[in-house]
């Protein structure tokens, strides 16, 4: 796979090639597998690391006061808070 610049190269080349996966042997058919799998582990992760953004947004957003967050803008804008 280093040869080819990585996995994602890998595949791409091997694709254009347009032979049938069930011709591979060897190293080739090893290479060929590990580079799907790390392609789709990557996917996973991307997939888990966009669904805890989204979870620390939701939870940041229950733990702070709306009118905390008033007075914090007012505070960055220079201006006194109202209450």
């Amino acid at each position: 796979m280093d040869a080819y610049g990585g996995p994602e190269a890998f595949l791409t080349r091997q694709a254009l090639r347009e032979v049938k996966v069930s011709t591979y042997r060897g190293a080739e058919a090893l290479a060929l597998e590990m580079s799907v799998d790390e392609q789709a582990e990557l996917r996973e992760l991307e997939r888990q690391w966009r669904d805890a953004e989204e979870i620390a947004d939701i939870a940041d957003n229950l733990l702070v006061d709306p009118t905390i967050e008033d007075e914090l803008r007012h505070l960055k804008e220079g201006n006194q808070p109202d209450g």
